[in-house]
C-alpha cells in the first residue's frame, strides 16, 4: 500500500460503441503521482456529457469493463439531442479533465435503429461528439394505382431528406423477412412516399427499417395515429396502422364485420349530420375505419329512395359524419346505410331507446332519431309560412303569409295565429323584434306585425317558430313589393336564397334653412311681444330686407303673385318624410320664380321683405299640411303648422 498524493487525471479515449440503449465511450482512466500513473477504477470516477450549444449537462453513466483502467462513459439515447458535446471527467475537487485523444481520425457509430448517428473526433487534442438524427414520422397510408403507400415525413437531423437519399425495407416482425419498398418523391419537402403492391401485402405485421448512408431508423408513429386502408374490397383484406413501442405497426388481416354506432346527431353547414363510431373487427378485435373508407345513403323508407350521403371525418378517431344538404331532406322517415365493401354493410346501430331532437337552423325541419329493432331511424317533419304581401295598418308595418301549416310523415294540417311566434331579425346586427300575430277572415293567411316606431332601416328576415320548428319565412314566389309608410321610410321585399328579404330604407328628407340669415319671433300664434290669439297662420323670421329666402326641399312651385296681406308670395308643393305639404313663403320684396317650375332644396325663391303692408321687413312662411292653395285664412290656419314640425331645432330667439 502506497500512500501518495495524486497530481494529474488522464482519460484518453479509446473507442465509441452502442450497448443497452447507450452511447458508450471508452476511455483508458489514470491519475498520475511521482512520475508514475496508476489505473482509476469506475467507482472513483464521475462524468458530464456537456451540450456546446446549450450548455446542458447531463449525468454520463460511469460503468467498469473488464479491463482495468478502461471505463465506459455512457448517456441513455433519450437524453441524447441533436448537437455536439464533450465529456468532462473529475476524480476529486482539484483533479478534472475532458476525454482526451491525439488521433485525428473520425469514427461514426450507429445507435442502433433510433436513427441517431454519432461522429467521433477531436479538436485540439479534446474528443469531441456531434450527434445527428435520422428520422422517418408516419404521416398517412394511402392507395394509389394498385399501390399501399406509406408516407413519412424524412428528416436528418434538421434537414428534410429527398428520396434519392433514402432506401426502405418492409420487414415482417415475426419472420424477419425484409421486401424492398418503392421510394417515390412527393410536392411536399421532406415528403417521402413508400410503396408496395397491394398484391404483395400479405398476412402478417410489418415495421419500416430506412437507411441514408450509415443513418438507419425505424419508421416511427409518434402521434400514435391509427387508420384503416381497404386493400381489397373482395376478399376485406385491409392495412390496419398503428403503433408499438413508438414504431409504425402496420398489420395486414381480413375484416369480418363492419360495425356503426349511433351517437348523436349536430345541425352543421346546412346539413343534418348523424355522428357514429366507425369500426371493421377482424380475429376478435376492432379497428377504426376512417372516412375515406366508407360509402353511406339516406334511404327514405316510404319513396325507397336512396341519397348517397355526405361522409366526412371528424377530429376523433372511428367517428365519422353521415352528413345530408336539407335541401335533399324531405319529410319521412329515413335509414342510413353503410358500405365499407361489396361484403361488409351495415345499418347505422343504436341501443339506446330515447328520442332526440335535432332543430335543423331555420329551415323549418327538425330531425327526430330513435330506434326501431337496434336500427337507427331519422323521422323528418317540418312547417311552411310563404309571404304574401306587406302593408301598413294601425300604426303597424304587417307581414301577410299564406300557408302558414305544418308537415310530418302523417300529412299536412294549417297552424293558427295563436300557434306560432314571429321575429323581426335584422341580418346585420341579429337585434330581433317581436312580431304581433295575427289572424285574417281567411284561415290560410296570418299577419305578423310590428309597430312603425320601432322599425330601423336595415335588412331583415322574418323568423317564424311552432314549438321547436324554426323557420325563415319564404317567398317561393319572388314578390316584390314597395311601399312608403307613413313615416316616409320604404319597404321593399325581395327574394334571397328562396327567403323573403325585407329592406327598410330611411327617405327622411334633408332640409335646407328657409332663409340665409334671421331670428324667429314667430312660431304660429306664440310671438315675442304679442298674442295672437290663434288667429297667426305662420312662423316670422325678422331679417333686414334684402335676405335670401330658399326653399326648404325639392318641390314644384304652385302658384306666385300680390296676394293680399301676404304681398308677395311664393307658394310650393313638397312630400317630405312621406307628408305633402304646401309652403307659403310671404311678404317678399320680389320673387325669381315662376309657377310650375321644379325648385330643389336651398334654390333661391326670391328675398325677404315688408310687401302685404307690413310695418317691418320678414320671412311669413307657412307650413300648411295640404296638397293645395288655401284661398281662406281660416281654414287654412286649421292645416298649419309649426315651423318646429320639420325644423325640430328651430325655437322662438334662434338665429338661423
Amino acid at each position: 500500500v502506497t500512500i501518495t498524493t495524486a497530481s494529474s487525471l488522464n482519460v484518453d479515449y479509446l473507442n465509441g460503441i452502442y450497448e443497452n440503449d447507450q452511447l458508450k465511450i471508452q476511455a483508458k482512466t489514470t491519475v498520475g503521482f511521482e512520475n508514475q500513473s496508476v489505473d482509476v477504477s469506475a467507482s472513483n470516477i464521475t462524468a458530464k456529457y456537456i451540450n456546446l450549444t446549450t450548455g446542458k449537462q447531463m449525468t454520463a453513466v460511469v460503468g467498469a469493463t473488464t479491463k482495468s483502467g478502461i471505463i465506459n462513459y455512457g448517456i441513455y439515447l433519450s437524453d441524447l439531442n441533436v448537437g455536439e458535446y464533450e465529456i468532462a471527467t473529475q476524480f476529486s475537487s482539484t483533479l478534472t479533465s475532458r476525454i482526451m485523444t491525439s488521433s485525428t481520425e473520425q469514427t461514426r457509430i450507429v445507435l442502433g435503429t433510433s436513427g441517431k448517428i454519432a461522429t467521433v473526433y477531436q479538436i485540439d487534442g479534446k474528443m469531441r461528439i456531434t450527434v445527428s438524427n435520422m428520422s422517418v414520422d408516419f404521416i398517412d397510408g394511402i392507395i394509389q394505382t394498385g399501390t399501399l403507400i406509406i408516407q413519412g415525413n424524412s428528416k436528418i437531423g434538421t434537414s428534410n431528406l429527398t428520396a434519392a437519399q433514402v432506401s426502405a425495407k418492409l420487414v415482417n416482425t415475426k419472420t424477419e423477412q425484409e421486401t424492398p419498398l418503392v421510394v417515390g418523391a412527393t410536392t411536399v419537402a421532406g415528403k417521402i412516399n413508400y410503396g408496395l403492391d397491394i398484391n404483395k401485402w400479405t398476412a402478417g405485421e410489418y415495421e419500416i427499417l430506412l437507411t441514408s448512408g450509415s443513418d438507419q431508423t425505424w419508421m416511427s408513429n409518434t402521434t400514435n395515429t391509427q387508420k384503416t386502408v381497404l386493400l381489397d374490397a373482395s376478399t376485406n383484406k385491409i392495412a390496419v396502422i398503428g403503433q408499438n413501442n413508438n414504431r409504425l405497426r402496420v398489420t395486414i388481416t381480413t375484416a369480418s364485420s363492419l360495425n356503426v354506432d349511433y351517437l348523436n346527431g349536430i345541425y352543421e353547414n346546412d346539413q343534418l349530420k348523424i355522428q357514429a363510431k366507425t369500426t371493421v373487427g377482424f380475429e376478435n378485435q376492432s379497428v377504426d375505419v376512417s372516412a375515406s373508407n366508407i360509402t353511406a345513403k339516406y334511404i327514405n323508407l316510404t319513396t325507397g329512395k336512396q341519397m348517397t350521403a355526405v361522409v366526412g371525418a371528424t377530429t376523433k378517431s372511428g367517428i365519422i359524419n353521415y352528413g345530408i344538404y336539407l335541401s335533399d331532406l324531405n319529410v319521412g322517415e329515413y335509414e342510413i346505410a353503410t358500405q365499407f365493401s361489396s361484403t361488409l354493410t351495415s345499418r347505422i346501430m343504436t341501443s339506446s331507446t330515447e328520442q332526440t331532437r335535432i332543430v335543423l337552423g331555420t329551415s323549418g325541419k327538425i330531425a327526430t332519431v330513435y330506434q326501431v329493432d337496434g336500427k337507427v331511424k331519422v323521422k323528418i317533419s317540418t312547417i311552411s309560412s310563404d309571404y304574401y304581401t306587406v302593408f301598413e295598418e294601425g300604426g303597424l308595418l304587417k307581414v301577410q303569409a299564406v300557408d302558414t301549416k305544418i308537415f310530418t310523415d302523417s300529412g299536412s294540417s294549417l297552424l293558427s295565429a295563436s300557434q306560432i311566434s314571429t321575429k323581426l331579425i335584422n341580418i346585420s346586427n341579429n337585434s330581433q323584434l317581436t312580431m304581433k300575430v295575427g289572424a285574417t277572415t281567411k284561415p290560410d293567411f296570418i299577419n305578423y306585425g310590428v309597430y312603425l316606431n320601432d322599425v330601423k332601416p336595415g335588412t331583415y328576415e322574418v323568423l317564424v317558430t311552432y314549438g321547436d320548428h324554426k323557420l325563415t319565412m319564404t317567398n317561393y314566389n319572388n314578390r316584390q313589393n314597395k311601399i312608403t309608410l307613413s313615416s316616409g321610410k320604404v319597404v321593399t321585399t325581395s327574394t334571397v336564397n328562396g327567403n323573403l328579404r325585407i329592406t327598410i330604407t330611411d327617405t327622411q328628407t334633408i332640409l335646407h334653412k328657409p332663409a340665409s340669415s334671421g331670428i324667429i319671433y314667430c312660431l304660429l300664434e306664440t310671438c315675442y311681444g304679442e298674442d295672437y290669439g290663434g288667429r297667426h297662420n305662420g312662423n316670422d323670421i325678422s331679417n333686414n330686407g334684402g335676405a335670401t329666402v330658399y326653399s326648404i326641399s325639392n318641390g314644384v312651385v304652385d302658384m306666385v303673385g300680390y296676394v293680399g296681406s301676404l304681398g308677395n308670395m311664393v307658394g310650393v308643393k313638397y312630400r317630405i318624410n312621406g307628408v305633402d305639404y304646401y309652403v307659403i313663403y310671404a311678404h317678399l320684396r320680389d320673387y325669381t320664380v315662376s309657377a310650375g317650375q321644379n325648385v330643389s332644396a336651398g334654390q333661391i325663391l326670391g328675398y325677404v321683405g315688408k310687401s302685404g303692408g307690413q310695418s317691418n321687413e320678414h320671412l311669413h312662411i307657412e307650413i300648411i299640411r295640404a296638397t293645395y292653395y288655401i284661398g281662406n285664412p281660416d281654414e287654412r290656419r286649421i292645416y298649419a303648422r309649426p315651423l318646429t314640425e320639420l325644423f325640430p331645432n328651430y325655437k322662438l330667439g334662434l338665429w338661423i
